[in-house]
């Protein structure tokens, strides 16, 4: 079986389990912040390059955070948490703006590199295209927008089944992109790249089912930071 049939069919287990679930707390990248996070492409004919977000950008925002459709949030917040916490009363997705405005090339791969801060639940990442426009994006004052956060959360999937746990604490995660993710980067060089989050936690019998078959096929590696 494809590793692309395989996904398939654990996220068909994944998101039946995920529906059945109780609200409980559950998020990842929790107490993040304050350093940059990576996307690093390769490309055809060999080389790379690695493009970092922006923390302290000219206007005051940041090109990472979060959105939510219950809680208010600020601009200046470059947190990236995304999960359910206080019983479903906080919710957020979040979001990664990169600048490739002076990338070219044909990109065949890419890796979104993310600090792992504090994850609870043991939940499930993906990743996603982002509609909503850049300069939206980074004002997050603007929360709570259940427009933008649901937005983060759904659309075209950039990679999915990452399973995570609270064992990945202050580490460095790298998430490979899938070919939908690779079409949207190579349009979107010499502009900018938005990529949006979300997690969930499926029942314990899914999740069993889920985690033997996705870490298995090893989606995501971990590596130590420096802190």
């Amino acid at each position: 079986m494809s590793l692309k049939s395989v996904l398939f069919a654990a996220a068909i287990v994944a998101t039946a389990g995920a529906a059945t679930q109780a609200n409980a707390d559950y998020y990842a990248f929790g107490f993040t912040g304050g350093a940059a996070q990576q996307l690093t492409l390769n490309f055809s004919g060999g080389g790379s390059t690695t493009i970092s977000t922006s923390i302290l950008p000219a206007t005051g925002s940041y090109s990472q955070g979060w959105w939510s459709d219950t809680t208010f949030n600020q601009a200046s917040n470059d947190n990236y948490v995304t999960g359910s916490l206080l019983d479903g009363d906080f919710r957020a997705n979040d979001f990664f703006v990169f600048d490739l405005s002076g990338v070219t090339g044909t990109v065949t791969s890419a890796t979104l590199t993310l600090t792992s801060g504090q994850i609870f639940g043991s939940p499930i990442l993906t990743l996603w295209d982002v509609t909503t426009s850049i300069a939206d994006l980074e004002q997050q004052e603007n929360n709570p927008n259940p427009v933008i956060y649901n937005d983060l959360g759904s659309g075209i999937l950039y990679g999915g089944g990452y399973a995570l746990t609270d064992t990945l604490v202050d580490q460095s995660l790298d998430f490979a992109l899938n070919a939908n993710a690779i079409d949207a980067i190579n349009e979107a060089l010499g502009g900018q790249f938005a990529i949006g989050g979300t997690v969930y936690v499926p029942e314990p019998s899914s999740m069993a089912v889920l985690g033997a078959t996705l870490l298995g096929f090893g989606l995501y590696r971990r590596r130590r930071s420096g802190k």
